[in-house]
């Protein structure tokens, strides 16, 4: 039986290792991950965005704090199961806590007022290479949450691979050519304005860092997957 102390200490690896271990801290890497996570600033203001809209007049709006926490109940419930019932293929499974830091952080990154708050940034930041929430989820975890001066949460290579939904620079995804300006910015076309999907230039340093111990091969293959179904089903 595997644990996950037993994955390669490669992947446990952080981009930087200035930070020493507590004494008598016997966590693992992705228990560490999650505490980060768990404590982090970016992840408590999620409880102030929505995750669904609605009209009505309940008296509990269904947040984006109130999502991931079923995001990560669901995802170590399939975890748990799919070990239980496909044992040969335990090994290849994550950790319950790897699969909790990748629950708990996935929609980080997302602003307020759903893809239509995306969309309105994705529109005042164009000239300054766009938005998108989840190249800023990894921005955030990467560089910009207060845990560490300038690198973020400083997370372990495999939590960060899990959390990279598109393998690729945003300057690979976008048009070549933007929509035209309006000189209303009420008068702007949702529709013309939906991001491209994958991580900032500005990030290409730590991408290819967390990318760095797959081959060619590997990379051309990546399709993470690690909670879309998941998120769906939330």
């Amino acid at each position: 039986m595997t644990s996950e102390f037993d994955l390669s200490e490669l992947w446990q690896e952080r981009y930087s290792n200035e930070q020493k271990m507590r004494r008598n801290d016997h966590r693992s890497a992705f228990q560490r991950d999650r505490a980060r996570i768990l404590h982090s600033a970016a992840f408590r203001r999620l409880q102030a965005k929505t995750q669904v809209h609605s009209t009505g007049l309940d008296d509990f709006y269904r947040t984006r704090l109130t999502h991931s926490l079923e995001v990560s109940q669901i995802g170590t419930g399939i975890v748990a199961q799919l070990k239980l019932k496909q044992p040969n293929f335990r090994a290849l499974l994550p950790s319950t806590s790897l699969m909790e830091s990748l629950c708990l952080a996935h929609d980080i990154g997302h602003p307020p007022f759903g893809h239509g708050g995306e969309v309105a940034l994705n529109y005042m930041m164009h000239k300054h290479g766009g938005f998108e929430g989840n190249a800023q989820t990894f921005r955030i975890v990467t560089h910009l949450e207060p845990y560490t001066e300038n690198l973020g949460m400083n997370l372990a290579r495999r939590t960060l691979l899990g959390l990279i939904k598109y393998p690729a620079l945003l300057s690979q995804t976008q048009p070549l050519v933007f929509p035209a300006e309006v000189p209303n910015f009420r008068r702007m076309k949702a529709s013309e304005w939906h991001p491209a999907k994958g991580i900032y230039d500005d990030d290409k340093t730590t991408f290819d860092w967390v990318l760095a111990l797959l081959s060619d091969n590997d990379r051309s293959l990546f399709n993470q997957m690690r909670c879309s179904r998941i998120d769906d089903i939330t």
